[in-house]
């Protein structure tokens, strides 16, 4: 059994690199800001992740705590959603705020 099992995790250890990210898989919203300006989100299955395109980048945002809405930052860079109504802060070309969504995965 131990013949079988060493050679089947070194299978399991390259398969999947460490450092591989998940694809998203959940819900996509496209937001629109005041200003013109507009960035797209997609969540994970779980909402644990949010993967924010704006401009030619896409920022990879780990969930955090919110006392309301939700709450997805690093670093710098930093998103927000409470009832359809969004910012983002942090990113290159300037803080969007008051920034409205529609649901694209509908």
């Amino acid at each position: 059994m131990r013949a079988f099992f060493l050679p089947a995790l070194a299978l399991l250890a390259l398969a999947a690199p460490a450092d591989a990210a998940p694809k998203p898989s959940g819900v996509t919203y496209h937001y629109r800001c005041p200003t013109g300006r507009s960035f797209t989100v997609r969540y994970d299955r779980d909402y644990t992740m949010a993967f924010v395109a704006f401009g030619k980048k896409t920022y990879k945002l780990p969930a955090r705590i919110a006392a309301s809405g939700s709450r997805y930052a690093k670093g710098k860079v930093e998103f927000w959603e409470h009832h359809g109504e969004a910012m983002l802060n942090g990113v290159r070309g300037g803080d969007l705020h008051d920034c409205r969504t529609k649901d694209l995965s509908r």
